[in-house]
């Protein structure tokens, strides 16, 4: 979350500046507070400059149709108070995703990456890689966060991964019957 700061300083001014200087030491507590405000006005403004904010930093190039997609009002908010919520509450894991790793280890799993998401960056990826090396991992060296015109590889990628699971479980239905 903080660290897309460092790659788009000005719009993380624009993002940050929504909310009162004091408040901007927990944005995202700041930002949950408006999205579950009683004033649909206030939950909407917040949605609008939340969404905005990640619709400008999840492509290579500027988007405008990307960003007008991601700030439709009744999406965003919806997409906002998930997001909000999913972060204010840890992703809702008791412990860390990498500790608890040994209890899927088994199961059959494709770990796709853009190499130049600064939305999920990649070393959450590498680390979960690393702590799960039974995992497919797949770098994608011409990729951001989404799918698009301007980097189709990362749909490549995901494509042939999904095919992988796919042929992976079919042969183990197929095995069960033998």
């Amino acid at each position: 979350f903080h660290g897309i700061r460092s790659i788009f300083p000005d719009h993380w001014d624009a993002f940050a500046a929504y909310v009162p200087q004091d408040e901007r030491y927990d944005l995202l507590a700041a930002y949950y507070q408006r999205l579950t405000d009683d004033d649909m006005d206030v939950c909407l403004g917040a949605a609008q400059s939340l969404r905005t904010f990640s619709a400008r930093t999840q492509t290579f190039l500027p988007d405008q149709n990307h960003v007008q997609a991601l700030t439709e009002p009744m999406a965003a908010l919806a997409v906002s108070r998930l997001f909000t919520h999913y972060c204010a509450n840890g992703a809702f894991l008791r412990k860390g995703l990498l500790e608890g790793i040994g209890r899927i280890r088994d199961i059959p799993a494709e770990i796709v990456q853009g190499r130049y998401d600064t939305v999920t960056p990649m070393v959450s990826a590498w680390d979960l890689k690393k702590a799960w090396p039974e995992a497919s991992f797949t770098v994608v060296p011409e990729a951001n966060h989404v799918i698009s015109d301007q980097s189709p590889a990362l749909g490549t990628a995901l494509r042939a991964a999904t095919d992988r699971l796919r042929d992976i479980l079919l042969a183990d239905r197929r095995s069960a019957f033998l």
